[in-house]
């Protein structure tokens, strides 16, 4: 379980099919979503899985602590975190401030949307069909009952942009926090 002190953010990039790698790396290079993800996440610990880990370079980004979902019993680097579990991970990620990003895999998306405060998805125009690798990881389902689309941010959620020769959007999501006031 997520502790109530820790707001937890997840980050991705997507098809418009919903796709987000090959299962070991990303089958597009952003410069400029890369450095969206490098001003959202610097200076918060960053929640992965080991093969997310490994398509970084076995390397912690720098600016943030890494910590890493794995069933192995070493830290895959110098300076890296290791938990056994997604509530683990949340304990490391709440000893070290108030915020943290869950930056993949699919596994790791899976398992931690649903204690979600945000959603920052990257969404290119291009399908998985674009490309010309298999792209078998797929994003969370993003259930509209618990999120809602945010448009209140310095950078307009839906403007499209063309980079290498891909349009891309960034498009972000915050829980909806149920009504709980009687009505009388």
């Amino acid at each position: 379980m997520k502790p109530p002190s820790l707001t937890l953010g997840l980050i991705w990039a997507q098809t418009r099919d919903g796709a987000i790698g090959t299962g070991s790396d990303m089958a597009w290079r952003i410069p400029g979503d890369f450095a969206h993800f490098k001003t959202v996440t610097m200076g918060h610990p960053i929640i992965q899985g080991a093969r997310t880990f490994a398509s970084l370079g076995h390397r912690p980004l720098p600016g943030r602590t890494s910590i890493v979902i794995t069933h192995t019993e070493r830290p895959p680097a110098p300076g890296v975190l290791l938990a056994h579990s997604v509530e683990e991970a949340y304990e490391l990620a709440a000893s070290l401030g108030d915020r943290a990003w869950v930056i993949g895999g699919g596994i790791v998306y899976a398992d931690t949307i649903g204690d979600a405060d945000e959603l920052v998805v990257t969404t290119l125009k291009a399908r998985a069909c674009d490309f010309s690798t298999d792209l078998p990881t797929r994003a969370p389902r993003i259930d509209e009952a618990l999120f809602a689309h945010s448009v209140d941010r310095s950078d307009p959620a839906g403007a499209w942009r063309d980079e290498n020769e891909l349009a891309w959007r960034i498009d972000y999501y915050e829980r909806i926090i149920p009504d709980t006031s009687s009505h009388s």
